[in-house]
């Protein structure tokens, strides 16, 4: 067989090579890729369960709290218990948009997110209170998780 390889012209012994690694990367790409969706597909599916039953204890606990202020949580945990009352008409996960991720200054000072985004979580509502909520969603070591923006410098105790 490697006699048989080494007998062809150069041109086809590249091309061959070619077809070879062309294949391997597309096969190494989709044991990649196809679990990563799968599991962000299972996060999307978590998060429109909890949000169905409207427990919010469940919605919190698809956040990376980590680096997160107390009273940040508050406020979140808030907003969370409004969008809890409200019905979910679709849930769609995004590619990121440019500046998504990027650290924003706000009147408490400079803020950056605690995970790393990789696609945005899209939530339409529908009802008296129609709207829509748009989250970044980062990978955390136990899986997915939706990112909050924390301070850049921590607090002092």
């Amino acid at each position: 067989m490697l006699r048989r390889y080494l007998s062809l012209p150069p041109w086809k012994r590249r091309l061959a090579a070619l077809a070879v690694g062309l294949t391997l990367g597309a096969a190494v790409t989709t044991a990649i890729v196809v679990p990563q969706r799968s599991a962000l597909k299972r996060f999307r599916d978590d998060y429109l369960a909890a949000q169905r039953t409207h427990e919010v204890a469940k919605l919190a606990a698809l956040f990376d709290w980590t680096g997160v202020p107390a009273a940040e949580r508050g406020r979140l945990k808030l907003a969370l218990v409004r969008e809890a009352e409200s019905s979910v008409v679709s849930a769609r996960l995004e590619p990121l948009r440019a500046g998504d991720g990027d650290p924003r200054d706000t009147r408490e000072g400079r803020q950056i997110p605690n995970l790393r985004p990789v696609c945005r979580l899209s939530v339409a509502f529908g009802g008296a209170d129609a709207g829509y909520s748009t989250w970044l969603v980062g990978r955390a070591a136990d899986g997915y998780r939706l990112v909050v923006y924390r301070p850049a410098t921590p607090e002092k105790p």
